[in-house]
């Protein structure tokens, strides 16, 4: 009984702690959402009270920030778009300019000031010469306004102020030791984790900032902490703190969400993978059995909207339903438009509802009748796209009510849960419409029944409901279920489960604190710096998609793409060249880091490092194809010391388990048939280059030369019984000579070449089996037994095995089968013939002549080696 009341207090706890939690946001958590684009030093200024001696020092602070927001206002509002022909002109007299003012090495322009970076001066132009003398004046007396700004313009490159990361380190490092200012320390912990400035990396100094920051609220650092405990970044693994502070940082989310309107604000994911642009790490084919689909540029999605604009102008009501879902819920070429996604559903609503709210004569209820009711219900409810107006949304439910909309009721029971309106409060009515919605399986509705019942103890219900929502996306219950896990409700404690689901949490709020947005709007735009130092930030907080992203960007030995990709790719690099900007909006050319990058020189030269540490950070987050990526640098030696083929073949190995990257079977069989990072075994090679075919069938081409080439070195080594392991029928596998077979000297006779053709021949028609349970295809095929192995000659499976399957491998096999016996034919005659030759020379044996050597050995060592099937 103690037991249960315990329970019951904990779960009280748990549900009124995260439904009280948008109460107390502190004012710290604005701090950790500024960047390169807002105004850091109004904000201080609001927050500090300078006394009256420093009153002249803020407010110069403040007049140089208006300068630079004037210049940047008045560079915008004079430009404008010339056209094609004459801007293309003025792009070759602006990149001749250059050139010219490049190639006078000794030379600067005249009025321009410089400021120390490192050991280089960096020019600064003309226009910002005036406000940065009067920042720099007030950092001489320590006004944290103008440390912020300096620093952020430092960091960022902001009004085109040059990048210095040695400057930002300089005003960061001092504005947070004279003011504790939490985003100075986060920034600090960046700086001194990734090693950009000529101090190099020091993690220590990095967890000491991203602790101090952490403990004003950060919720960048508390996610940076997290991760770094739980992966073991300069300090020891520790589940248990990893947990505290993705804890911590979750909250800030949750609050966040339900500090918006009724259903609380939206979580978007904006973050996407670079890569996806051209289909993948490997392009578009080999990579998109894990993509699933080729990514539609804004171009083509203008085209499908042009077409359904068409179709609903002329009353086609499913063109004007698919616009107004389009339009709100936004896609990666398409933003979020409330006004025009309300707009379109009224369309849809004219052509069943009158304005009196009857229903149009002859009219006939569609499914999406009742959906439109619920979304216009729904942007009355919250205000998206029209005043907030309660009684207009009560109406619209009731519609999609009478439809029998899930979405109507969940709506209805949020206005009878809070008291919205004319919707009394009664958490009886609510419940009814949420299990009413929940029954049709409405995820929305099972979050807030589940919500209703963990608050009155119903653990195992609430926690059914839960997983429910979970498994659809729901983020707030995942970090119910967080809780529970992590304080044992219903369940065993388990650190890592909970670990996770907070990370989760913390990660949707992309909105509150990632430049993730600010790095995808950088990178469509052309500007890979910023789009990288963006997804380093996001990727030091542990985010999968901006690890991937900087190891794709600092990638320089990527797979050659199509023709289309590297046609776009090169037509862009000419268009940025020029100053013109990307051809394609949805996608950017210049995905690679630019030779003229601003970028520390150290960052370039450890390109590959920085790579392969990411593509390995992020494949410990189930990216498969990061997890072959770097198993690609392993072999090649790229941002390692010294090549390790072992490595890279155990990295393929990993990724082939997962089913997910067709080509880390091909590696395999390469490896396997090359001998490389593993011993040489014909057979093993060709059982990973059918799982290959079998797995992605596209890859029929290059899989069948590759097992051409095999199939030809293993009858070569089957004749000369060289010591690798050939190409064989299952039912060799027992048979006891196949040793003796293997170590047999180097002899060509009429019965060998006889034996190693009929070999080849029966191994043509053998299927992929397991290599472990013999019988595993036999039972897919048709075998009923639990074990898979076949039944016999009753089984379902009707295949011979020792006939083809159709003509195309009869064709295959007998062009193979002419190769190998004209080889064997032309190594008969030519061993034929040198001792001929030998014998009518007479020779003496030769003193240089190894043990054992005959005088028909091939001339060529390294190519005799390669067929018999050595490494080389």
């Amino acid at each position: 009984m103690r037991v249960a009341r315990a329970t019951y207090l904990l779960i009280t706890a748990i549900v009124a702690a995260a439904a009280s939690a948008d109460s107390n946001l502190e004012d710290s958590i604005t701090q950790t959402t500024h960047n390169a684009d807002v105004d850091v030093a109004s904000e201080n200024q609001a927050r500090l009270s300078p006394d009256a001696s420093g009153q002249s020092i803020a407010t110069a602070a403040s007049s140089a920030l208006d300068e630079l927001h004037s210049i940047e206002h008045h560079g915008s509002s004079t430009r404008h778009k010339p056209s094609k022909f004459l801007g293309f002109i003025q792009a070759l007299l602006r990149r001749s300019k250059d050139l010219d003012e490049n190639s006078n090495h000794g030379s600067q322009s005249r009025g321009t000031a410089h400021i120390s970076s490192g050991s280089a001066l960096v020019p600064v132009p003309d226009e910002l010469a005036r406000p940065v003398a009067t920042l720099k004046e007030a950092c001489e007396e320590d006004n944290p306004d103008a440390l912020f700004l300096m620093a952020d313009m430092s960091f960022h490159g902001n009004f085109t102020y040059p990048r210095s990361f040695d400057d930002a380190l300089f005003y960061y490092d001092r504005l947070a030791t004279i003011d504790g200012n939490a985003t100075a320390h986060s920034q600090l912990a960046f700086l001194y984790s990734t090693g950009l400035t000529r101090h190099g990396a020091d993690q220590a100094l990095a967890m000491l900032h991203h602790g101090l920051a952490a403990s004003q609220g950060s919720m960048r650092s508390q996610m940076a902490l997290g991760y770094r405990h739980l992966n073991g970044i300069g300090t020891s693994p520790n589940c248990t703190q990893a947990c505290g502070y993705y804890a911590q940082a979750a909250a800030q989310a949750l609050r966040w969400m339900r500090s918006g309107p009724p259903g609380g604000l939206y979580w978007s994911k904006r973050g996407y993978h670079f890569d996806e642009d051209f289909g993948g790490l490997y392009g578009a084919t080999p990579s998109l059995p894990l993509h699933g689909a080729v990514v539609i540029d804004s171009e083509d999605m203008d085209d499908v909207l042009d077409y359904l604009t068409y179709l609903a102008e002329k009353g086609e009501t499913s063109a004007c339903f698919q616009l107004a879902k389009i339009y709100n819920e936004g896609s990666r070429t398409v933003a979020v438009d409330p006004v025009k996604s309300l707009y379109w559903f009224r369309q849809v609503a004219k052509s069943y509802w009158t304005k009196d709210g009857k229903t149009v004569k002859n009219a006939k209820a569609m499914r999406y009748h009742a959906k439109t009711a619920a979304y216009i219900g729904t942007a009355y409810l919250r205000g998206d796209g029209v005043n907030q107006d309660f009684d207009k949304a009560k109406m619209w439910f009731g519609r999609g009510i009478g439809l029998g909309d899930p979405t109507a009721q969940n709506g209805l029971g949020l206005m009878h849960l809070n008291g919205l309106g004319p919707a009394s409060k009664s958490i009886v009515k609510a419940e009814e419409l949420f299990r009413a919605a929940a029954d049709q399986d409405h995820k929305s509705a099972q979050l807030n029944l589940a919500k209703l019942h963990a608050a009155r103890g119903d653990v195992l219900l609430a926690t059914r409901l839960f997983e429910s929502a979970a498994r659809a996306g729901r983020v707030e219950a995942f970090y119910y279920l967080a809780q529970f896990s992590q304080h044992g409700v219903g369940r065993e404690p388990n650190c890592n489960v909970a670990t996770s689901y907070y990370k989760l949490v913390a990660e949707a709020a992309e909105s509150l604190h990632s430049t993730i947005l600010y790095g995808n709007e950088a990178y469509r735009r052309g500007d890979i710096d910023d789009a990288l130092m963006s997804m380093m930030i996001a990727a030091e907080s542990g985010y999968e998609v901006g690890q991937v992203n900087v190891a794709f960007l600092l990638d320089k030995h990527r797979t050659r793409l199509g023709l289309r990709e590297r046609y776009v790719t090169g037509v862009d690099r000419v268009r940025k060249a020029l100053g013109l900007g990307p051809r394609m909006r949805g996608a950017s050319g210049a995905w690679q880091l630019d030779r003229n990058s601003a970028l520390p020189q150290n960052l370039q030269d450890m390109s590959d490092e920085l790579a392969l540490l990411h593509y390995t950070r992020a494949a410990a987050q189930s990216n498969f194809e990061a997890l072959a990526k770097a198993g690609d640098y392993y072999l090649e030696g790229l941002g390692t010391p010294v090549p390790s083929p072992d490595k890279a073949v155990s990295l393929w190995t990993s990724a082939s388990d997962s089913r997910a990257v067709p080509l880390a079977l091909w590696n395999l069989g390469w490896a396997y048939e090359n001998g490389v990072g593993v011993e040489q075994d014909y057979h093993l090679a060709k059982r990973y280059y059918d799982a290959c075919l079998e797995q992605e069938p596209r890859a029929y081409l290059p899989v069948t030369l590759s097992l051409l080439k095999l199939r030809a070195r293993s009858a070569y080594n089957t004749i000369v019984g060289g010591k690798v392991n050939s190409i064989r029928s299952e039912a060799e596998d027992d048979d006891g000579n196949v040793g003796a077979r293997r170590n047999a000297p180097f002899t060509i006779t009429w019965q060998s070449l006889r034996q190693g053709l009929k070999h080849f021949w029966k191994s043509q028609w053998e299927h992929i089996q397991d290599e472990e349970d013999t019988g595993v295809d036999a039972g897919i095929r048709g075998s009923s037994s639990r074990g898979g192995k076949s039944s016999g000659p009753s089984s379902t499976n009707y295949i011979d095995d020792d006939y083809p399957d159709s003509e195309n491998d009869l064709f295959e096999s007998l062009v193979i089968l002419a190769i190998c016996l004209t080889v064997g034919i032309l190594l008969f005659l030519r061993a034929n013939r040198t001792g001929a030759a030998g014998r009518a020379g007479n020779r003496a044996p030769d003193a240089h002549r190894a043990p054992g050597q005959f005088d028909n050995d091939p001339p060529d060592v390294h190519i005799a080696q390669w067929i018999g099937g050595a490494a080389i």
